[in-house]
Formats: structure tokens, sequence, C-alpha cells
């Protein structure tokens, strides 16, 4: 299943690493950035706030999932060991390392070297059968700057949903959708710039 992750993510989004800040970069006509909190607020502050971004973040992956959609979820760091001990909802997915995957881009793009020491994990799952409570708790952990690097992927139509502390940066199959999804949560888009 390893290589099979591999060669499908090259096919689908040629010599870059699943890293959203690189996809971005190479693919700007398919990525759409979406606030978790009003006025572009960061990190939730109270249980309310919390609960507007977990509201948010909900809203949006069911437009970017349908229940039976297959997905892929990646993790990459330095230490994703430690991700697990820092959220254990990650442990319940049952990930697979990838040894060796970084020396795939190594040649084409130039890297720093804390890039090519990062370590990549994957995990499949029909998107219903991923219990809300893990997904939640995720999401909060993202939010709340605990793990980074945690990428979805939608294999029915090869959309990415990448929290960040602060977001989620969405990458959508080509501009019709990236359209689509911005009129949809036109409210929850930042007006200029990245943040």
């Amino acid at each position: 299943m390893k290589k099979e992750v591999v060669a499908l993510w090259g096919r689908s989004f040629s010599s870059t690493p699943p890293l959203s800040f690189l996809l971005r970069q190479l693919y700007p006509k398919r990525w759409l950035r979406i606030h978790s909190l009003p006025e572009g607020k960061r990190y939730p502050e109270s249980k309310k706030e919390e609960q507007e971004l977990l509201k948010r973040h909900r809203q949006v992956l069911q437009y970017i999932f349908s229940s039976n959609d297959e997905c892929i979820i990646i993790l990459s760091g330095i230490n994703v060991k430690k991700d697990y001990q820092i959220c254990p909802d990650l442990a319940d997915l049952d990930f697979e390392k990838i040894d060796r995957w970084m020396s795939v881009w190594s040649n084409t793009l130039d890297y720093t070297e804390e890039i090519q020491e990062m370590e990549f994990y994957f995990a499949q799952s029909d998107y219903r059968t991923i219990p809300k409570i893990v997904l939640e708790n995720i999401i909060l952990s993202v939010a709340d700057d605990r793990i980074a690097n945690v990428l979805f992927w939608n294999l029915s139509n090869n959309r990415l949903y990448c929290p960040y502390d602060g977001g989620v940066d969405l990458f959508l199959e080509n501009e019709s959708m990236k359209l689509r999804v911005k009129n949809t949560f036109n409210s929850y888009i930042p007006p200029t710039g990245l943040w």
C-alpha cells in the first residue's frame, strides 16, 4: 500500500511533497485559505470560540468530503511519534511510516535540510469511519499549535484539507470548484493576503 500511496500522490501532485506551504507555491490556482475564527483571530481563547472553530471546520470538511469518500491522512514532521503523544487520537488511526519518501523529491526541488529530514506517515480510511471526536481532537490539536503538518486527502476528487493554527488551506480539483467553495464560505475567507 505504501508504494501505491507514493505513486498516486506523484500522479496527482507531481514532484511536490505533501506539505501545504509548498503546495501553495506550486498550485496557487487550486489553493484557498479559510479562517477558523472571525476577523482572522488565530487561537481560540474560550469554549465559545472553540465551538465556532469546530463548527467552521465541520462545515468545510462536509463540503470537501462526502461520507463514502476514501481518505488518506498524511502526517509529516521531524518527530511524528511525539505528535502521537501530544494527540493520542492519531495513534487510533493506524498510521504507517513511508520510508525514504523524501528522496523522491530531493533531486527535483531545493529543500531545506529540515524538510529533507522529515518523516512521513499515512493512514487510509473511509471518511465516514473516522470518529467525530477523533477528528475534532486532531483539529483542536492543530489549532492550538500542539501538532502541525496534518493533511487530509480525498482520493475521489484530489481535494486536500490542510488545517493549521488559524484556519485551513484547501486545494480543490480546479478553479471552478475553488470559486464555488469561495462563494459558499465567503465570510470565512481573509479579504487580502495570506493571513
